[in-house]
């Protein structure tokens, strides 16, 4: 990004209460070895900071991207959305950065479109062992709900148990991506059922609020939610199967 007239990031603020306020920017395009992030007081030259991949959650600077974002709007920052960043660094021009006009002969890429997520994090505030016994019996609590509608669930040796799993669904690290899209909807049960085990924990939408729900991205029978555990069931369906004959007496 050296040399470039302007950055495009996602700019992130918060207001003290004193009336000033610091900036948090966040590049739109990311490396795959390094995450980059500019930050400082409003109105002044922003600093810039470098994490390389090994350092970050999944060893992605995309994942580690989506972590800090979370936490910056848990802190109380507002999202101000695309802006462009000057090479002096101080100067924020709203809006996205002006497409580069396209090669002679070049076709035009169709826009990209990302897929909404949410956004998991571990943070244990019991001793290590406990914590990790706690969340290895609700994986595997989480797997059998998954297994018994019938959707594929991660798979670990017999003998490793709960710990094995949730070394595999992790990814060792304790902050992640689970991204809505259709023939995921095994993993985001998996997050959702984890996330109501363990109070440690939580698993956010993209506004930051605490997930609790089936998310309305993906398509799922209220039936499939209800074997899961994810929706109470509807007693509109023991009526309908009841007998007749049986007759109802209150």
């Amino acid at each position: 990004m050296t040399g470039n007239p302007e950055i495009e990031v996602r700019l992130y603020r918060f207001d003290r209460d004193d009336g000033t306020a610091k900036d948090w920017a966040v590049p739109t395009t990311l490396g795959p070895d390094v995450f980059t992030v500019f930050y400082g007081r409003t109105g002044a030259a922003l600093r810039r900071a470098e994490t390389p991949a090994a350092r970050c959650a999944g060893g992605r600077p995309d994942r580690e991207a989506e972590r800090r974002r979370i936490e910056k709007l848990r802190k109380g920052y507002r999202d101000l959305g695309l802006h462009r960043l000057a090479a002096d660094r101080r100067t924020l021009l709203q809006g996205p950065a002006r497409p580069a006009p396209p090669a002679a002969g070049a076709s035009a890429a169709a826009p990209s479109t990302a897929a909404p997520c949410l956004y998991w994090r571990w943070r244990p505030k019991t001793d290590a062992r406990a914590a990790v016994a706690a969340v290895a019996a609700a994986c595997l609590e989480a797997r059998a709900a998954v297994a018994a509608v019938g959707w594929p669930v991660p798979a670990v040796g017999p003998e490793d148990g709960g710990v094995a799993l949730w070394a595999v669904v992790s990814g060792n690290v304790r902050s992640g991506i689970v991204p809505l899209v259709e023939g995921r909807q095994a993993t985001v049960a998996f997050w959702l059922l984890l996330a109501l085990r363990v109070p440690a924990l939580t698993l956010a939408d993209e506004a930051g609020h605490r997930a609790t729900a089936w998310p309305a991205a993906l398509s799922v029978t209220d039936e499939t939610l209800e074997r899961l555990g994810l929706k109470p069931p509807d007693p509109r369906r023991w009526f309908a199967a009841a007998d007749p004959g049986d007759g109802w007496f209150f």
